[in-house]
């Protein structure tokens, strides 16, 4: 959210609360020279300086763009033919407006590059270099901004040290210590390639630089480095994990075609036969699904019927590829068909990772209990005597209807009426009556059943000596 503030209206206080509302917004201008030596195509890399640029360029600004969308950036030439329409400043032109990034700005830098730059020419005299007015023209677009900017620097962008008289080199020196005044940095980038040895740790063979040719340049920034000085030309992707005894290296092109993203849908792959353990594993709550009954399309709700009849018919399930939404991840998933309700379960597929094995564990204990056949069909005899129909309704808090006629008698001024019936303490009798019959097995098969320790005892807080004292 972009906020303007001017000066004629907010005080110092006030323009101090509003800078708490602002993020981290910084502002770039690219500074790029235009003359005749940054057109020169080298024979080893076959570009000239300045598309060599425009290719570094493309690269920083795809990072804005996935990075950080509240950046500014911007490109002016200087050395150039012609100049800006209704403008001033000679030899100048502004190739791209100090803005935020946008995808229109990708897109136009593209169009460029691909075009060879056709329509920027360098200026016919060799002498002049206009790096004086090109400074003030970037100090007035900064000025001109009200926007409140944490960061704003200017990047000087040429291949060589133009050959500048005693009186112009002073003026350009104190357009630079100008530009500190007003709390803008001045960098100076000089494009060179030079070939790298895969000795020195490096992955490319060949990498483009960002050379600082003046090594004692005052504006020089040690701690903060703005720009990478090693941007290589192609960026492998490697991969965390072995995959076959060793790391994937991917290009950039090849790591975006790896992710692929499926529109909502269930996408059958196949069938198989339903497992007696299929609830075994639980990973995540399962979701049912029917037929819209709601859709004029009546072939498919005809061959959803015939698909779950012979599912069901056949005992088979499905196993499918299922997305919820859209960019989200596709999980697989088993559709376990239920006629009576007329669609199907559909639970994701349980990994070993996902599932909590202890029974390697279990082999180091030698007094373990092993559960056997007969205790696991008496417990399904007793949960099978034990189904009943659960409703919240019928099972109330006894405490709870106990304050809600308190406070009907207070608010209505009634008489106490009957206390309210514990529905749970009469669920433990039901539940008692209808395993009567099964309490002799248990008693044989666990006869320490009746021995307890009794109920535990309530914990106290513990009195500090203050209160005792």
């Amino acid at each position: 959210m972009a906020l303007n503030i001017q000066d004629s209206i907010m005080d110092e206080e006030e323009d101090l609360k509003a800078s708490q509302w602002y993020g981290v917004r910084e502002a770039t201008l690219f500074l790029v020279d235009a003359t005749h030596k940054m057109f020169e195509v080298e024979p080893e890399a076959k570009l000239s300086h300045i598309q060599t640029f425009f290719k570094l360029y493309k690269q920083i600004l795809r990072q804005k763009l996935a990075w950080s969308m509240q950046d500014w950036m911007g490109v002016v030439l200087f050395g150039t033919e012609e100049s800006d329409t209704n403008s001033e400043w000679k030899h100048i032109q502004n190739l791209q407006e100090l803005r935020v990034v946008t995808l229109d700005d990708l897109q136009r830098i593209r169009k460029l590059t691909k075009s060879g730059i056709k329509g920027y020419r360098s200026m016919k005299s060799e002498d002049a270099y206009p790096l004086h007015d090109a400074l003030a023209y970037a100090m007035d677009i900064f000025l001109k901004i009200k926007t409140v900017l944490t960061k704003r620097r200017i990047v000087l962008i040429t291949s060589h040290i133009a050959k500048l008289a005693d009186d112009e080199k002073h003026r350009i020196r104190s357009m630079a210590a100008s530009l500190k005044d007003v709390d803008i940095k001045l960098k100076r980038r000089s494009l060179q390639t030079k070939p790298l040895s895969k000795a020195t740790n490096q992955v490319l063979s060949r990498s483009t630089y960002f050379k600082d040719e003046d090594s004692n340049d005052e504006n020089s920034d040690s701690e903060e480095l703005n720009l990478p000085f090693l941007i290589p030309e192609e960026v492998n992707w490697q991969t965390k994990e072995l995959i076959g005894h060793r790391k994937l290296r991917f290009t950039q092109k090849e790591r975006s075609q790896i992710k692929h993203l499926h529109p909502p849908a269930i996408k059958i792959i196949g069938t198989r036969p339903i497992p007696d353990d299929l609830f075994r594993y639980h990973v995540k709550r399962k979701y049912f699904v029917r037929a819209d009954y709601g859709s004029t399309r009546k072939d498919n709700l005809l061959f959803f019927g015939a698909l779950l009849n012979k599912c069901a018919a056949k005992e088979k399930m499905i196993v499918c590829m299922f997305t919820l939404r859209m960019n989200t991840q596709t999980n697989l998933c088993y559709m376990i068909p239920n006629a009576e309700l007329g669609g199907f379960y559909l639970s994701k597929i349980a990994y070993q990772g996902n599932i909590g094995d202890k029974s390697e564990a279990l082999h180091h204990y030698d007094a373990q209990n092993w559960v056997t056949d007969e205790e696991v069909a008496l417990w399904k005899k007793t949960i099978n005597q034990l189904n009943m129909h659960y409703h919240p309704y019928k099972f109330r808090s006894y405490k709870l209807e106990c304050q809600i006629q308190i406070v009907e008698k207070l608010a209505l001024d009634k008489k106490p009426g009957p206390p309210p019936i514990d529905s749970i303490e009469q669920s433990y009798k039901k539940t008692y009556e209808k395993t009567v019959d099964l309490m002799p097995e248990f008693k044989d098969m666990y006869p320490n059943i009746d021995k307890s320790d009794g109920p535990s005892k309530a914990k106290r807080a513990k009195k500090s000596k203050k209160e005792t004292s």
